[in-house]
């Protein structure tokens, strides 16, 4: 199961953290536009995963703080251990 979070919470972080914004439906999408980008590929679900709302945030430059301030963890650092490569060998 996906994180997701609900598309009133998502209008919350862009009323906040992108004053100006336009939100603009289309055929399967809502379009997003804001500083001058547009991110049109917004789901229409009522839950959102959290992936597509992480790209919309890079996509339009809003402030990564801001937009964790609205979702927990949104761009949470994960605590992910290296791989060490096998041994090179020489034959």
């Amino acid at each position: 199961m996906s994180v997701t979070a609900k598309f009133g919470t998502v209008q919350k972080l862009l009323e906040k953290c992108a004053v100006g914004h336009k939100i603009r439906p289309t055929m399967h999408y809502f379009s997003v536009s804001y500083n001058g980008k547009i991110f049109r590929t917004l789901p229409t679900y009522e839950n959102i995963e959290i992936g597509h709302i992480r790209k919309m945030v890079r996509t339009l430059e809003i402030d990564k703080n801001c937009a964790n301030g609205h979702i927990p963890n949104l761009f949470s650092v994960k605590d992910i251990k290296k791989v060490q490569s096998p041994a090179k060998t020489s034959i």
